[in-house]
């Protein structure tokens, strides 16, 4: 598990509290391209898969059809 939710996609607290969330793409790792994340985001290399179950326990079906079809084939 990770705390903020938010940084699984690179988003993050603002610097000097711990309430208020930036997104990735107000992210200084974003804005400055240190990772390529901006990069890699401009030629539409980024994709952000979701689940409406358990993210823990998503099935195999979702994993085919969300990855294995989408990116391995």
């Amino acid at each position: 598990m990770v705390i903020p939710r938010e940084s699984e996609w690179f988003g993050y607290y603002i610097p000097g509290q711990d309430k208020k969330l930036y997104t990735m793409y107000e992210s200084p790792l974003y804005l400055q391209d240190k990772l390529g994340l901006k990069t890699l985001n401009d030629t539409g290399r980024i994709t952000f898969l979701s689940s409406d179950s358990d993210h823990l326990q998503f099935t195999e079906q979702w994993f085919i059809d969300n990855i294995i079809t989408k990116f391995l084939q």
